[in-house]
């Protein structure tokens, strides 16, 4: 059997089972021809282009600090900033669906109190903030 027909084989039986299951599944590829196959197989595709010219730096912007530190703590579980003496958590144990909702991560401060009340200070300043002006817009 070769990688074609093989693809075709495991593309027919996932969509069967999918729809046997009565599971959304969506299947993600950046090749062309699979997302034909999975089309084919009736398995709902996300073909991803990629760009073709990848810039070498991106502009930036420190109002997106904030988001970028979340996103990576998350995707990698955990960051540390070791120069300022703070981790910050994606995950951790016993992390409620309710702290998943509200987007909640974790911070661990190594010189403990007093960093962690300047920061707590921060929070509230920039929550209060927050509450009166809707940061996105403000550039």
């Amino acid at each position: 059997m070769d990688k074609d027909q093989r693809d075709r084989e495991i593309d027919r039986a996932l969509g069967a089972h999918t729809s046997e299951q009565r599971m959304d599944r969506l299947f993600l590829t950046a090749d062309d021809e699979a997302g034909v196959q999975t089309y084919a197989a009736k398995l709902p595709t996300l073909l991803i282009k990629y760009p073709s010219e990848i810039p070498s730096q991106l502009p930036y912007d420190p109002w997106f600090l904030v988001e970028f530190l979340h996103d990576v703590a998350v995707y990698f579980g955990s960051i540390s900033l070791k120069p300022v003496g703070i981790r910050i958590m994606g995950e951790w144990r016993g992390k409620s669906t309710s702290d998943y909702r509200s987007e909640k991560l974790r911070l661990i401060a190594e010189d403990g109190p007093p960093l962690i009340e300047s920061l707590k200070r921060d929070a509230r300043f920039v929550r209060d903030i927050g509450s009166k002006v809707e940061l996105k817009s403000v550039r």
